[in-house]
């Protein structure tokens, strides 16, 4: 099997749409989803956090990447939607997300955020098999 990433998914209705999917797809090997602001009119995140992963993302991919699973993007949507505290991300059991960018490991309890979410140590203790 190899890592791949497949799509990005645009918002909490979208996702909820997909989500069925991606667990069958997860069930053969391991789901990798990344929560992160949507694009502004300038084509970058508003989220600086989410433009900083990306930096750590690129550069860590070209140093390793694992040797099995899919990885998800899903765009939380613009910011005021985000920071309202009844966003669905924010409230869904399964989700509840706290900050943006989040990488999590579905099906399970692993995720990233904050200052782990751009520590590549953390990111290969997240992608490493049980």
């Amino acid at each position: 099997m190899t890592f791949t990433e497949v799509e990005i998914i645009e918002g909490y209705e979208e996702f909820q749409k997909q989500i069925g999917t991606l667990e069958k797809d997860a069930s053969k090997k391991p789901l990798y989803i990344l929560f992160t602001g949507s694009d502004g009119p300038d084509g970058k995140s508003w989220c600086p956090d989410c433009v900083d992963f990306e930096i750590v993302w690129e550069d860590f991919k070209k140093k390793s990447t694992p040797e099995e699973g899919c990885f998800i993007r899903v765009k939380v949507g613009p910011r005021d939607f985000w920071k309202d505290k009844n966003c669905p991300f924010r409230t869904e059991k399964s989700l509840r997300l706290t900050s943006v960018p989040t990488l999590v490991k579905w099906g399970t309890p692993k995720r990233l955020s904050d200052d782990q979410i751009v520590n590549p140590d953390c990111i290969a203790m997240l992608l490493e098999d049980d």
